[in-house]
C-alpha cells in the first residue's frame, strides 16, 4: 500500500503521457518511475526479465481470465506483437514498459477510431 501512495502522484502524471504523442515524447522521471513500478510488478509474475517482455505469457494470462471471440483475440494479439515490437531496441526496462504501456493504448484509440469511422461511415 505504501509503494501505491508513494507513487500516486506520478501515477497521476500518466495521464499526460497518454494524451502526447508517444513516439516522440521525451520521458521524464516521475513517469520512468511509474515504469519501474510495473517493471517490478511483472518481473514478479515472471512476464518480464530484463527488457524483454514476455508477450506471449501475457496472452496467455489474458486468455485464462477474458473469453473473447476471435476476431477480438486477433486484435488483442495484433496490439501486442506491435508494441512489443515498438519497444525492442530499448535498453532501459523502465521506458522498456512504459513505452509499451503507452503502445497499447495509442493502438487501442487508433482502433476505436477506426472502428467509429467505419460506423459513422466517414
Amino acid at each position: 500500500m505504501f509503494i501505491i501512495i508513494y507513487f500516486l502522484e506520478d501515477l497521476m502524471k500518466m495521464d499526460e503521457l497518454v494524451d502526447d504523442d508517444i513516439m516522440t515524447t521525451d520521458i521524464e522521471k516521475s513517469a520512468l518511475k511509474v515504469g519501474c513500478l510495473f517493471v517490478c510488478l511483472l518481473q514478479r509474475k515472471d512476464v518480464m526479465s530484463g527488457v524483454h517482455i514476455n508477450v506471449e505469457k501475457i496472452k496467455k494470462i489474458m486468455d485464462a481470465r477474458m473469453h473473447l471471440n476471435f476476431r477480438l483475440i486477433a486484435m488483442r494479439n495484433q496490439i501486442l506483437d506491435t508494441c512489443a515490437n515498438h519497444v525492442k531496441s530499448k535498453i532501459d526496462e523502465c521506458e522498456v514498459i512504459l513505452k509499451f504501456y503507452l503502445c497499447i493504448i495509442a493502438e487501442l484509440q487508433r482502433e476505436e477510431n477506426r472502428r467509429m469511422t467505419w460506423y459513422n461511415g466517414v
